[in-house]
């Protein structure tokens, strides 16, 4: 049996499945020979309880899960982003196969029963009016800089003053933060790469191959994210070392690089930091150089073989980053299979079905996070169906939760915890895939 329909049989079981009814054990009777002792005392022998939970899960296929995969996966789902046409259609497509299993649809006082609405807020950089003025000089961003803001911090012009942090890394082998400082609500500034020894050699891979440290695109994000994100800086501009690889911000930071953010309407925008992408151009402005002051930075840190200070002077800047918001409706989708003497008890299984979305003309198709999930979901909802059909359902009831807005924080699970159709204390456990 392959792992999937292991974890659904363990479901079934936990689920309470109905096996076959307890066995009335048999008499058997031994015979003897005319003559001899009289029939021996009858011995018990138990017939065998069918285990139902093993057939059902045998029904989830490999070519069944592929089959759903290919559908919410494929490119005229355009990745499911919250919010948009794909997310739409997958909603459609999972209510109607829920439905068609026999599941009841849950949801009261919806247009439809297996959608439970509601709405958010997307929170949008208005790129043209989202500047940067350094010495006399107008910066704009998406063509000067790329910015991905977690707030409305400079939604009105705002005065900055950058502090260096060299390439912002915090290594056993390399540190740009040897001594104490507090960057708490200051914008710093850093350069993307990695420091390089005399030789032309990563400092920080093995063998002076390149490290985590050394990538262009979204890797950069994360291999700093343990040293740049308990600084509790209010911004991390990040500059670019050619314009070459400027150019190729857009596709390599496109999962992040959307330049919104979702919250529930009228509830604030959750905490968070201030990334901007920035030119060698746009960054060596902003700390008083030049694109070639930079590079003698990068060769003095080679010669030295460690970070060294640095003679910058970062310029005055002010800053200003407009959202524009708009208002939509998203949905969580549901099914139901009413249990039978513990059906007050509501066994949740549920995986996210929204995804990035198109990002620069890419699809991002979201297979795997969180497709292969979902199709799970729809799966086990078809066998649990059909053992009750078949007069072997649950004795608990179970509801199929497939969640939106997770890609932008975990949306969807909090819609229903905070507005829940089925009492959370009545909830037994929620398994999430």
């Amino acid at each position: 049996m392959n792992k999937l329909s292991s974890f659904t049989a363990v479901l079934l079981l936990a689920a309470g499945t109905v096996a076959a009814q307890a066995p009335t054990p048999s008499k058997v009777k031994i015979k003897t020979k005319k003559g001899r002792q009289t029939e021996a005392a009858p011995v018990l022998v138990p017939a065998v309880a069918t285990d139902w939970s093993l057939p059902y899960a045998a029904t989830i296929t490999v070519e069944g899960l592929k089959k759903d995969l290919d559908i919410l996966a494929s490119d005229e789902y355009e990745g499911r982003e919250t919010g948009k046409k794909g997310q739409k259609m997958a909603a459609d497509y999972l209510a109607k196969a829920f439905a068609e299993y026999g599941l009841t649809g849950p949801v009261p006082s919806s247009d439809n029963a297996y959608l439970q609405h509601f709405d958010m807020n997307r929170s949008l950089l208005d790129a043209g009016a989202s500047t940067v003025k350094v010495g006399g000089k107008t910066y704009q961003a998406n063509k000067d800089f790329y910015p991905f803001l977690a707030d409305d911090t400079f939604a009105a012009p705002t005065a900055v003053k950058p502090v260096f942090i060299g390439y912002g890394i915090k290594d056993d082998k390399y540190s740009d933060f040897t001594s104490a400082a507090d960057y708490r609500g200051k914008d710093v500034v850093l350069l993307l790469g990695e420091p390089l020894d005399a030789k032309g050699k990563a400092m920080l891979g093995a063998d002076g191959k390149p490290s985590r440290y050394a990538s262009m695109d979204i890797g950069a994000l994360t291999a700093r994210q343990a040293s740049i994100i308990p600084m509790g800086a209010r911004s991390v501009t990040m500059i670019l070392p050619t314009a070459e690889a400027f150019a190729k911000v857009p596709t390599g930071f496109a999962a992040v690089l959307n330049g919104e953010q979702l919250t529930f309407v009228g509830k604030k925008k959750r905490p968070g930091l201030n990334f901007v992408l920035a030119s060698p151009e746009y960054g060596a402005k902003l700390l008083g150089t030049t694109p070639a002051g930079l590079e003698q930075y990068r060769k003095a840190v080679a010669k030295a073989g460690k970070a060294i200070p640095f003679t910058f002077k970062p310029a005055a800047a002010t800053v200003q980053m407009v959202m524009k918001d708009e208002v939509f409706t998203t949905e969580n989708v549901l099914g139901y299979l009413e249990g039978t003497d513990k059906k007050d008890e509501v066994l949740v299984v549920s995986a996210h079905y929204d995804h990035l979305g198109v990002k620069n003309g890419v699809v991002f198709n979201g297979a795997d996070d969180d497709g292969s999930g979902t199709v799970s979901v729809l799966a086990m909802a078809r066998a649990f169906a059909q053992a009750k059909k078949d007069g072997h359902g649950p004795r608990r009831s179970i509801l199929f939760l497939a969640n939106t807005g997770e890609e932008e924080g975990l949306l969807g699970s909090q819609y229903y915890t905070e507005n829940p159709i089925f009492p959370i204390a009545n909830t037994v456990t929620n398994i999430k895939i």
